[in-house]
């Protein structure tokens, strides 16, 4: 709900810089939304809830804009591994994007400047620390699982050029990121993370007047994460790659499809001499998501949506039985939503999203795990 993911963000970028300069006319829009989520396990002794409410004002004059967010979080979880409950109730950190497009014949440029202020929740005592689900099955189990960290300013460009058929987008983004205490009760043992490079390829090729593939790659790189100037952690290189078909079926049903794949290369860890070196095997999973995605148009005011999916995170490079060992998970969801339409300016949507979750037996968890996961988002959003 907060923050897009990286597909999805350039995506937007993507689309919106290939439309500038099509008008002028200013537009200021607010959005509010909540979204309530829990999920529970049968197999372990672990349950969650969250609930996030989500605020932001924008200004778009397709030439320039500007856009101000942030989301109070309140979660409480039981862990399997500990025998007391993870609860935080607090801000989380506060982002604030700008853009300027300039136009060249199919040319368009968009440069831009991200800030997130240190708004949130960053710091923990040893007794929360040891109750925090480190392992990235809560992703699937949460929308939001880091809170706050340091001040991080974020440069991005995109270019993006017209062809007949096919429209072609380049971006990168650097990631200046700040340093926090994430230990309360530890002095003069801040981290300062490693500032991040994103770059993306993006494209549109329309098959027919109907008919689009879409395709996005990214890389994304790390530096050296550091403790009172020394290195300590180093995560490894992302890539991803993403298809998307979209096809229209008339004026009043659209249709998506989508398939996706992640790889990530070998973190660096700490070795002798207290220098950093590649780990023995590669901790990091690979993962394969497919959904569906329908949206149809019953009447003026009200749109139906529909969407279904399947991600598979497969096993680590760690053999069964070593403590770094994850053996992956599977996750199959389902989301049915609604739009309503008050006028062209304002309108509400409501989405209820049911997945199952089979987390395997690994270092992280004694036995096989199904969970059952709930999130309910309603969303109201008015232009002016």
């Amino acid at each position: 709900m907060r923050a897009l993911g990286v597909f999805s963000a350039f995506l937007l970028l993507f689309a919106h810089a290939a439309n500038a300069g099509n008008g002028d006319s200013s537009k200021w829009l607010f959005s509010v939304s909540a979204n309530y989520g829990t999920w529970d396990t049968a197999d372990l002794d672990s349950d969650g809830r969250q609930t996030i409410s989500f605020a932001q004002l924008a200004y778009d004059t397709q030439r320039w804009g500007a856009s101000v967010s942030g989301a109070y979080a309140s979660t409480s979880y039981k862990p399997s591994f500990a025998d007391e409950r993870f609860e935080v109730n607090t801000l989380t950190d506060t982002d604030i994007s700008t853009y300027y497009n300039m136009k060249a014949g199919k040319l368009t440029i968009r440069g831009g400047l991200d800030l997130r202020l240190p708004s949130g929740k960053s710091s923990y005592s040893e007794s929360e620390l040891g109750k925090i689900i480190t392992d990235d099955l809560s992703q699937d189990l949460m929308l939001i699982n880091s809170y706050g960290s340091g001040t991080n300013v974020t440069p991005n460009v995109m270019l993006v050029y017209k062809f007949t058929k096919l429209t072609m987008g380049l971006g990168a983004k650097y990631d200046f990121r700040g340093k926090y205490d994430y230990s309360a009760d530890t002095a003069d043992d801040d981290l300062d993370p490693g500032d991040s490079l994103l770059a993306a390829l993006n494209g549109v090729y329309a098959l027919s007047k109907s008919n689009f593939l879409l395709f996005t790659f990214t890389y994304s790189h790390s530096e050296k994460d550091k403790s009172n100037g020394e290195d300590i952690f180093r995560v490894g290189d992302v890539y991803t790659g993403e298809f998307r078909i979209l096809k229209q079926f008339g004026p009043s049903l659209t249709l998506l499809v989508s398939a996706s794949y992640k790889s990530q290369e070998k973190n660096e860890l700490l070795g002798e001499n207290n220098t950093l070196s590649g780990e023995l095997a590669n901790s990091n999973n690979n993962t394969v998501e497919f959904y569906l995605n329908t949206n149809y148009r019953l009447c003026k005011q009200v749109t139906l949506n529909g969407l279904v999916g399947y991600k598979k995170v497969g096993a680590n490079g760690y053999n069964d039985g070593d403590s770094l060992y994850d053996a992956g998970r599977d996750k199959v969801y389902v989301e049915p939503g609604i739009s309503w339409y008050f006028s062209n300016k304002m309108y509400v949507t409501g989405k209820v999203r049911y997945s199952n979750v089979n987390d395997k037996k690994d270092a992280s968890s004694e036995k096989d795990a199904q969970y059952d996961v709930v999130n309910v988002d309603l969303s109201f959003v008015r232009s002016f």
